[in-house]
């Protein structure tokens, strides 16, 4: 299994706020960041993370790693047992204990993928998405917690943010040799189609991660830019 993750700092923002996880490695760089991971059956369950600290709330890049890093201590613990929604529970009270209960509470999206030997488990809160792909084809995995008025960015729950208990979304599925996993921010999916995404991984970049967030960089992203991209 390959995997591919890239992440950096929007043109109009003063700092990444998206964190970005596969197994132990993290983003650290300020500005961009990326890996190439090869891991084989043996190191199988990995997890791969991506969170998305959000905009006009204290913190968010403090929020968004601190839900990564909680997730992942959880994860390690035994793998084989993760409970995804008991790891969501305590990394959304490691931030509201973090903030302190201040008036624009930090808080972040996440999404999560745990690859086993035969399946992946994903959960999901926010608008930070994953896809499958198989082939030519493009399906989305994760549910988009976001308000449904035109043009809306609002999401409807997240990690912290002042939400009481949010309930991570959660799936199960099988994969076959050959098939993608995508996952990403909302600063690749609000300036790149499924069909131009299909276009930029059909150009085997050495980094596809690298290769979307150039991509949709070039479509106008001014947002913060992450993908992890999975290849079975």
């Amino acid at each position: 299994m390959y995997v591919s993750a890239h992440s950096q700092r929007g043109a109009t923002r003063e700092e990444n706020q998206d964190t970005i996880g596969v197994g132990s490695w993290r983003n650290v760089e300020g500005e961009r960041d990326t890996t190439e991971i090869q891991f084989s059956e043996d190191e199988l369950p990995v997890l791969c993370l991506l969170a998305d600290g959000i905009g006009g709330h204290s913190n968010g890049r403090l929020a968004s790693r601190t839900a990564i890093d909680s997730i992942h201590r959880n994860f390690i613990l035994s793998p084989a047992e993760f409970d995804a929604a008991q790891a969501i529970s305590e990394a959304h009270t490691a931030l509201v204990l973090t903030d302190n209960y201040s008036y624009r509470p930090m808080g972040t999206t996440v999404v999560g993928l745990s690859i086993g030997t035969e399946q992946i488990y994903l959960f999901n809160i926010g608008d930070s998405k994953a896809y499958r792909i198989r082939g030519s084809e493009m399906q989305e995995l994760t549910v988009e917690d976001r308000h449904h008025a035109e043009n809306s960015k609002a999401i409807t729950q997240c990690l912290g943010g002042g939400i009481r208990r949010p309930q991570a979304h959660q799936l199960s599925v099988k994969y076959e040799p050959g098939d993608k996993f995508l996952m990403s921010s909302d600063g690749v999916t609000d300036h790149l189609s499924n069909k131009q995404i299909l276009e930029v991984l059909a150009e085997r970049h050495s980094n596809p991660a690298q290769n979307i967030c150039n991509n949709a960089l070039a479509m106008g992203g001014d947002d913060d830019i992450s993908a992890i991209c999975i290849e079975i």
